[in-house]
């Protein structure tokens, strides 16, 4: 795996790049308006990267318009998940709920909690305003204790029209387990976007997830 850095103070596998985030761009009359879960792996792989967690979280909520909404759902297996913020457009609250945003520890259920999350999209999200339904999945990829079968997971996804964008981060996973795991693991976030119609990035400086998240978004306003 090529790994991109840019000058900097490495912290679990993100460099900490000074950077000014421009503003998005304000979407156009015909955009889609977005209902999306913010879907958080807060299992104990991912303590190290709990500053990295926050930072990617509100990256990506920077680039919400006015008319789109977003929960967050923090998960670990499936008995241990927190809708942390139901959904909401108002940016302060979302922004407020990612500083509070913990880790739990235990294993991780990632198909679980792509379940539940999807879920609640199909369940509670705006049909009438909305256009397009997503998850977007924040997680190393290493999942050891999803009950779900993936394959019904991802059925139900397509079946409710909803996509899957993945920010990987995966940088303690590369130190603490080797690049078998981590290949491991992005085939496995790379395979679920995928199949969903979305698409799964890996960024390893706040230059690059700033690009992701923007692409996203643009993504989803224009499909």
């Amino acid at each position: 795996m090529k790994h991109i850095f840019k000058t900097g103070i490495v912290i679990a596998g993100l460099a900490a790049v000074a950077l000014t985030q421009s503003p998005p761009a304000a979407p156009s009359q015909n955009a889609n308006i977005i209902s999306y879960g913010l879907v958080i792996d807060d299992s104990g792989s991912m303590l190290e990267q709990l500053k990295q967690i926050r930072r990617a979280a509100k990256i990506v909520v920077a680039n919400n318009g006015a008319d789109d909404e977003t929960f967050i759902l923090l998960f670990t297996d499936a008995k241990h998940t927190t809708r942390l913020q139901d959904f909401t457009r108002d940016k302060q609250t979302l922004n407020e709920a990612i500083d509070d945003i913990y880790i739990q520890g235990g294993d991780t259920a990632i198909i679980d909690g792509l379940a539940e999350s999807a879920r609640y999209v199909a369940d509670s999200s705006s049909t009438a305003r909305t256009s397009r339904r997503a998850l977007i999945l924040l997680s190393d990829g290493e999942d050891r204790a999803s009950k779900q079968k993936l394959d019904d997971v991802l059925s139900f996804i397509r079946e409710k029209h909803i996509a899957v964008y993945v920010i990987g981060i995966v940088g303690q996973l590369e130190k603490d387990r080797g690049k078998k795991a981590t290949q491991k693991a992005t085939e496995f976030l790379t395979n679920i976007a995928a199949q969903t119609g979305g698409t799964a990035f890996f960024p390893r400086d706040l230059e690059l997830l700033n690009r992701n998240a923007a692409e996203i978004f643009q993504k989803l306003r224009t499909h």
